[in-house]
């Protein structure tokens, strides 16, 4: 059993481990409860500041936030969107890729979560469309350039990033088996 107490214009999660303290933030059209930050987060925080900078550490946190929120269940739309799907999906794979807003230097971490939904969509479009259309592979690509949090911190060409991803999927065995092109599609 757990529950959110206020007291005195404080708030609190508590169940039967203990008690944390939480911050009321706005979000869009909500309110989220986040915790109040400890001192070990505090120094990982100012560790991840201090070695790519504030602006970059900012820039990620905020990426971060707006993907991850939007695709909690509160808030996600589900208009079928690629956008909203990768806002789903980190959502979903956060914990399984150890993501996080502290962090924004975990590249190993963001690169697998980020091939991962480009293999998801190449599933999606082959259980569609009977073979994996590389138009649908493309639109994620761009939607990784535009939403993906490591886009905010990466150094070096960024095209480069999302072209590697898009050929690793498009090299793996389940999309050498399953592509083909619309003309040949139509035929089957």
């Amino acid at each position: 059993m757990s529950d959110v107490v206020q007291v005195n214009e404080r708030y609190f999660y508590v169940d039967s481990v203990g008690f944390q303290e939480l911050n009321v933030k706005p979000f869009k059209d909500m309110e989220l409860m986040t915790p109040v930050s400890n001192e070990k987060i505090e120094k990982t925080i100012a560790a991840d500041r201090e070695a790519i900078g504030a602006d970059k550490h900012d820039a990620y946190q905020k990426s971060f936030n707006e993907a991850y929120f939007a695709g909690s269940p509160v808030n996600f739309s589900n208009s079928g969107t690629v956008e909203d799907d990768y806002n789903k999906f980190i959502f979903n794979n956060a914990q399984k890729y150890s993501l996080s807003s502290l962090r924004s230097a975990d590249q190993a971490g963001w690169e697998k979560a980020d091939e991962a939904f480009l293999e998801e969509v190449a599933h999606k479009s082959c259980e569609k469309n009977g073979y994996v259309d590389k138009t649908d592979i493309d639109r994620a690509t761009i939607t990784l350039f535009k939403l993906s949090p490591r886009m905010a911190v990466l150094e070096g060409d960024k095209q480069e990033y999302t072209k590697k991803l898009k050929d690793n999927v498009l090299a793996s065995e389940f999309c050498k088996e399953h592509t083909t092109t619309k003309t040949a599609a139509a035929v089957r």
